[in-house]
């Protein structure tokens, strides 16, 4: 059985494009016979780190509350630490990493560089990332490039469309 990992800031119970994306492509590999693990944020005290969904393993990496509803910010604690080591026993085939911009993408990047796992990244958005405030959108498109020049470092392919991704797998 092949084994997908998915990284992205946030899934169900959080609602949004990417969410629901992430929730309907993991219900139709899970169809096939493919394991999902998703990696994703604990922006809720209340969610469970780690979680069988039935159709796919979360595991939710601890983050700082500063800006945990909007850009979440990862806490590398003892936590994350045995967290990415369980990760890396999974055997995981593919990593699927889910915008450019967010922090969970880039750990998935050196996650799969690091085990020699082939990746992608799905971009789902068509502008900069946006607080709607003049001032620190400007900073934040600058940090935006930077992150992205950066995640060129570790993929390679980056898609739109999910078709061609699968030939990786």
């Amino acid at each position: 059985m092949k084994t997908i990992a998915f990284f992205s800031g946030y899934f169900l119970p959080h609602t949004g494009g990417i969410e629901r994306y992430e929730y309907n492509l993991a219900k139709k590999l899970h169809e096939h016979d493919i394991k999902v693990i998703i990696v994703t944020t604990k922006y809720l005290e209340e969610l469970e780190d780690i979680e069988d969904l039935g159709y796919a393993f979360i595991y939710r990496i601890p983050i700082y509350k500063m800006f945990s509803s909007r850009y979440p910010i990862i806490k590398k604690d003892k936590k994350y630490r045995q967290m990415m080591e369980s990760l890396e026993k999974e055997n995981i085939d593919l990593c699927i990493l889910n915008t450019r911009f967010q922090l969970t993408s880039l750990i998935g990047a050196k996650f799969a560089k690091k085990l020699h796992i082939p990746m992608c990244l799905i971009e789902h958005g068509t502008s900069h990332f946006t607080v709607y405030n003049k001032v620190l959108d400007f900073f934040g498109h600058i940090y935006e490039h930077l992150l992205t020049n950066y995640m060129k470092r570790y993929v390679k392919d980056f898609y739109r469309s999910i078709k061609s991704m699968l030939q990786l797998a």
